[in-house]
């Protein structure tokens, strides 16, 4: 379990030598049938860490053809049916060992660290709750703290796992737990600090994944974590290898090694890993595919069953607007305003997103200002009320920008992207030297195209106003590839476009990512007049007598019909 067998094939040879002297053959040998049963367990796990899955698999079938009935035995079965990456094998092995050992701690434990490993966090607490005594199991406890942590429960967690500690000081899984924990805490420092208390000389996988995590805090050290990280991945496959690919998916993604990231994230996602498959879709998003990254999350959220996270909730809704699914992501956010530990900045944030593409204006710059309260550094929610404020411009949200911003968003591109959304209104000079400069600053850091996207959109804006159509038709163009879901990009389009039947196909596309949308409707209905499509100028029609039925937009429709 320390990793020395995976770097030291001579130790591994002769370690497994003499455990298979002892199991290899009942007949000669003086164990008992227990004991042969445990030594097949044992030289499965060694035969999976030397990466010979087929053996694993073969150790793992003699240990239960032994036919031991016994609980020891059962709880030591699962646990390693979950370290050589048989979840499902474990979880039904685990299930029908709670039949007749249904007061087994250990068997719970493991049942929710295969939750954990699922993405199940809710299920993992909730078979933690039947352990009557788990203030005095310190591995309990530490399986509880990340549960805790992975539903969003900082402040659990910590405690859970400071509790892990006092009973077993020495404890790693409760150290390494407390280092993610301070990680997500946005604290690298205490994170490290945490790991100070290992004093083994032979570093575990698991301690080395959060080792990289922690120097993946810091530009200057990405590819000292990738080193690390890949020294891992070339393993057997299995919860710390699968945890590991997340963790480099993620260095790749810092790095703007998209392709990189998305071959990391299918392996662990194929061992199972919950958070490689979330975040696989939330990459979808960033580079150019925002219907795959909803297709991707609304899978998780259905596999999620009656306990989603929070996080899955929330991602998932966004995921939903963005394509276009206005009903859908309300849904989510009612379900989400009842979870508990969901972020409220981050519902408010949600919240705001769904008003202000239905056009809902007071209401999105009231959820996005209160959103701006708890958000710190989320360059999005300074973003979204950006936007918000400029379509409201007496409201006093755009004060509130100017005020948080530069410290909040300090040195990164967002910040002069968000400069530039205000300045458009006033000094449109400004405003183009802004969004230039943010645009080099993503394109120097390999940015998501998502992120370029919202500075070529600023600066497709300036041309437009300045009336250079043909620039503006480049920069939208560069937009639209770069993140679909801009229904105003299409809206622009189909205005500086000469091509009436390509500015009809933009229009169309606008109302698809964008069906509440009430200037969208107007535009396409205009432009299906003009092309003498009067079954969508009637579709039109029919959509703004609901979502503006008192607006001068419905009139002007309604005077082109025939």
């Amino acid at each position: 379990r320390s990793g020395r067998v995976a770097h030291e094939p001579k130790l591994a040879g002769d370690v497994r030598t003499q455990l298979a002297k002892l199991v290899g053959d009942p007949k000669k040998g003086e164990l008992s049938p227990a004991q042969l049963a445990f030594g097949d367990l044992a030289l499965a796990e060694l035969d999976f860490a030397r990466d010979d899955q087929n053996a694993a698999r073969a150790d793992i079938k003699a240990a239960g053809d032994a036919g031991i009935e016994d609980q020891r035995f059962t709880e030591r079965a699962v646990e390693t049916l979950f370290r050589i990456g048989e979840l499902s094998h474990a979880r039904r092995f685990a299930t029908a060992g709670l039949a007749p050992y249904a007061k087994s701690t250990r068997l719970r434990v493991s049942l929710a660290r295969i939750d954990l490993a699922e993405g199940r966090s809710g299920d993992a607490l909730a078979s933690l709750k039947e352990i009557t005594n788990i203030a005095k199991d310190p591995d309990a406890l530490a399986v509880r703290g990340e549960s805790k942590l992975a539903a969003g429960d900082l402040e659990g967690a910590r405690a859970d796992l400071e509790a892990a500690q006092k009973l077993a000081p020495k404890l790693e899984a409760a150290i390494v737990a407390r280092a993610w924990v301070e990680l997500a805490a946005g604290d690298p420092q205490a994170a490290h600090k945490q790991l100070g208390e290992l004093d083994d000389k032979d570093t575990s996988p698991a301690v080395a994944i959060v080792n990289a995590a922690i120097l993946r805090r810091d530009p200057s050290t990405l590819d000292q974590a990738k080193a690390q990280l890949e020294a891992i991945v070339g393993g057997p496959p299995g919860p710390d290898s699968a945890r590991a690919e997340l963790e480099l998916g993620r260095v790749d993604h810092d790095l703007g090694d998209f392709a990189a990231a998305r071959k990391a994230y299918a392996a662990a996602s194929q061992a199972g890993n919950f958070a490689a498959r979330l975040e696989s879709g939330l990459l979808m998003i960033e580079d150019r595919d925002p219907l795959g990254g909803r297709d991707t999350l609304d899978a998780l959220y259905k596999e999620a069953g009656d306990h989603p996270s929070a996080q899955l909730v929330l991602e998932t809704a966004r995921a939903r607007m963005l394509a276009g699914d206005h009903a859908g992501a309300a849904s989510l956010l009612a379900i989400a305003e009842a979870l508990p530990n969901v972020p409220k900045w981050q519902l408010l944030r949600e919240r705001g997103r769904l008003h202000l593409r239905r056009g809902e204006i007071k209401t999105a710059v009231t959820e996005l200002g209160s959103a701006l309260d708890g958000c710190g550094s989320d360059a999005e929610t300074f973003l979204l009320a950006a936007d918000a404020a400029t379509a409201e411009d007496k409201s006093g949200l755009a004060d509130k920008i100017r005020k948080l911003a530069p410290d909040r968003l300090k040195g990164l591109p967002e910040a002069q992207i968000v400069a530039g959304k205000l300045l458009l209104v006033t000094n449109i000079a400004d405003a183009e030297a802004t969004y230039k400069s943010a645009r080099e600053q993503l394109r120097h850091q390999k940015a998501a195209p998502r992120r370029i996207a919202q500075a070529n959109y600023g600066l497709a804006v300036v041309a437009y106003q300045k009336q250079h159509d043909p620039e503006a038709m480049d920069d939208l163009k560069m937009v639209i590839s770069d993140d679909p879901s801009i229904y105003d990009a299409y809206l622009f389009l189909s205005d500086v476009n000469k091509n009436k039947v390509a500015a009809f196909e933009s229009a169309k596309t606008a109302v698809k990512f964008n069906p509440d949308y009430p200037r969208a409707w107007h535009v396409l209905g205009k432009l299906a007049a003009s092309n003498g499509d009067q079954a969508t100028l009637a579709q039109a029609i029919e959509k703004l007598a609901v979502l503006a039925p008192d607006g001068d937009d419905l009139h002007d429709l309604q005077k082109l019909k025939k």
